[in-house]
C-alpha cells in the first residue's frame, strides 16, 4: 500500500478493508460534500486516490476523486470533523490525490460541483478554476401536457442490449465532463424510476433516464444523437417521461442542465420548466502533465 507522509498529519489511502471506519466517520457530526452521481463515496472504497488523513491514529478527514474507467475525474467526497480546520486538512489530502494522479494515471483534471459553499476557498486555493454553473428548473405536471410534436420516433423501455448504443449516443452528446461510462450508466439503469429509449427505423437515437422520491420526479439524463438532433426527439422523450410521472400521481419534476448549454435551456423552458434560484458552479483543475 502506498503511503503519503507530511510532517504532522500522515495522509494514508484506504481500502475497502477500512469501509466500516469511513461509515462510522460519516456517520459522525462532520462536514461532507459528496458528488451528485449515481454512486455513494463508498462504493469507491478500493479505487484511488480515496485518502483518509490521521492525527494520533484517528481519521480526521477524507478525500475521493477515483477516475471512472473512461478516465473522467470528479471529485467524489471530501469530508472533514470541524470547519475551522477544513484548510489545513483539504491541502496535505488535495496534494496527495494530485501526486497520485500525475503518477499513476493519464488523468488531464479533476472537476469538482460546489455543492457547499465552505469548500469554495479550498478549492481556489489549490488552483481550481470555476466554469460553468449547473442550474435547476422544474415544472409542475399536475396540468395537460403538449403531445409529442408528431415526432416519428417510437419511444419504448430501455432493456440490457441497448446499453452500447446508449453509450455511443452519451459520448457523441457531451462534453468530456458530463459523459456517463458504461458502468455509470448501467448503475443509473438500476437507480431509474424511468428509463426510455428513442428509435428511429429501428435505430436508437435518443435516451432518457428519471428518478423519482417523495419529493417528485428528476429527469437525470436526456440525450440524442447529434445526427438527429433538432427532429423533436428530445422534446418526444420529455414529455413521453412526463406523461409516465402524471399517471404515477407525481405533481412536480426537475432538471439540472449547465447554465451555458440555451439549446437544453430553450428545450425545458418550451415544455414548461422554469429556472428556479438554486446553482452550482462548477470547478475543474487541470493537472500538470
Amino acid at each position: 500500500m502506498m503511503t503519503f507522509s507530511f510532517p504532522t498529519a500522515p495522509v494514508e489511502p484506504l481500502s475497502r478493508a477500512e469501509k466500516r471506519l469511513v461509515r462510522r466517520f460519516l456517520g459522525d457530526d462532520v462536514l461532507v460534500q459528496q458528488h451528485l452521481g449515481w454512486q455513494h463515496a463508498l462504493s469507491w472504497l478500493g479505487a484511488q486516490p480515496f485518502l483518509g488523513y490521521f492525527e494520533h491514529g484517528e481519521l480526521q478527514g477524507m478525500l475521493a476523486c477515483p477516475p471512472d474507467e473512461d478516465g473522467i475525474t470528479w471529485l467524489r467526497l471530501f469530508s472533514c470533523r470541524e470547519e475551522p480546520r477544513i484548510l489545513s486538512i483539504w491541502q496535505p489530502l488535495w496534494s496527495a490525490a494530485d501526486a497520485w494522479l500525475g503518477k499513476y494515471t493519464r488523468v488531464e483534471a479533476v472537476n469538482a460541483l460546489l455543492i457547499k459553499d465552505w469548500l469554495q476557498h479550498p478549492l481556489e486555493s489549490s488552483g481550481f478554476q470555476p466554469g460553468t454553473r449547473v442550474v435547476v428548473l422544474s415544472a409542475e405536471i399536475s396540468r395537460s401536457l403538449p403531445d409529442r410534436n408528431h415526432s416519428p420516433v417510437e419511444i419504448r423501455r430501455m432493456r440490457g442490449d441497448d446499453f452500447q448504443r446508449v453509450y455511443e449516443i452519451d459520448r457523441a452528446a457531451f462534453d468530456r465532463i458530463w459523459r456517463h461510462s458504461l458502468s455509470q450508466l448501467h448503475r443509473a439503469h438500476r437507480a431509474a424510476a424511468s428509463a426510455t429509449v428513442a428509435e428511429l427505423e429501428g435505430m436508437i437515437v435518443g435516451y432518457q433516464i428519471s428518478t423519482a422520491s417523495t419529493q417528485g420526479g428528476h429527469l437525470a439524463r436526456l440525450a440524442v444523437d447529434p445526427a438527429y438532433q433538432q427532429r423533436g426527439i428530445g422534446s418526444a422523450l420529455v414529455v413521453d417521461v412526463l406523461k409516465r410521472f402524471q399517471r404515477q400521481g407525481v405533481i412536480e419534476v426537475t432538471v439540472n442542465t449547465q447554465e451555458d448549454n440555451p439549446a437544453s435551456l430553450a428545450l425545458y423552458r418550451r415544455l414548461g420548466f422554469q429556472r428556479g434560484k438554486e446553482t452550482y458552479p462548477v470547478y475543474q483543475y487541470r493537472l500538470n502533465r
